[in-house]
């Protein structure tokens, strides 16, 4: 499997849709079974209107832009793999009223990266966003380590890190908490597609050392070795908030791989 295959399958991605559900998701929507699942929201009010709003809802939420990945899948040496994009309180009214804001989702997902932060969340002007706010405190001790160790400025760190760094989400739509039962996701091409990638294309890269995977949530569902230097495997205990903390064991790994 090469890049293109999961990159062109979201580039079928009609941003018209409603739902905003892939083509080939439609079964989150045409089985019966499933409408429990999802949150119909479109807008910032029927978020904020919904049960779904005060509750660690475990809803998945069908009309935000899907985010499968952050960053550079291609030229990337570090990827996270997560579960799922969550949700945040102002993620309607940001998508709904920031026409700059949803472009730069739409060329995430098309993988044209044609400016210079690849990663989505580092990019300055969107550093009001939550997501934004949560990326930039995560990558901070990679970023103090650029600046200390480097000499860089804060701004080139930044730009290291979103060259250098991918988040790979295991399902591409945002909910709060995630527990959609098994018997729907294995109806799901868009889940069976993001794993056919870690497995066919960055797995074998990390065998040859051209990139590391921390592998942090959804553990045995990527069906990754646990014996390779370059795949870190990260405990329970640490899985839910995957830090790069100085010399942690996801922080020595990250460093090698950014100059």
């Amino acid at each position: 499997m090469n890049n293109m295959e999961i990159i062109d399958y979201w580039r079928e991605f009609d941003f018209n849709s409603d739902p905003l559900i892939h083509k080939k998701d439609k079964y989150l929507i045409s089985n019966p079974k499933c409408k429990k699942y999802l949150n119909e929201s479109k807008t910032h009010l029927d978020f904020v209107s919904n049960n779904d709003y005060f509750s660690d809802s475990t809803q998945v939420h069908i009309n935000l832009i899907p985010v499968p990945y952050i960053g550079d899948i291609t030229n990337s040496k570090i990827f996270l793999l997560m579960t799922n994009p969550g949700i945040d309180n102002i993620d309607y009214f940001a998508e709904n009223s920031s026409e700059h804001l949803k472009q730069r989702l739409i060329e995430n997902l098309r993988q044209e990266l044609n400016h210079e932060f690849k990663f989505l969340y580092l990019q300055p002007e969107l550093l009001w966003h939550g997501a934004s706010i949560y990326w930039q405190n995560k990558f901070s001790p990679l970023i103090n380590y650029l600046i200390k160790e480097h000499g860089n400025s804060y701004r080139e760190a930044s730009k290291i890190i979103s060259d250098r760094i991918a988040i790979i989400q295991y399902f591409p739509y945002h909910s709060k908490s995630f527990q959609l039962p098994n018997h729907i996701l294995s109806n799901i091409e868009s889940n069976k597609k993001i794993v056919n990638f870690v497995q066919n294309y960055l797995l074998p890269k990390a065998k040859k050392e051209e990139v590391c995977l921390i592998c942090a949530r959804r553990i045995g569902d990527w069906k990754l070795p646990n014996n390779d230097k370059n795949i870190l495997i990260l405990p329970s205990s640490k899985a839910r908030n995957p830090s790069f903390k100085e010399n942690s064991e996801i922080f020595n790994l990250a460093k090698k791989y950014l100059i």
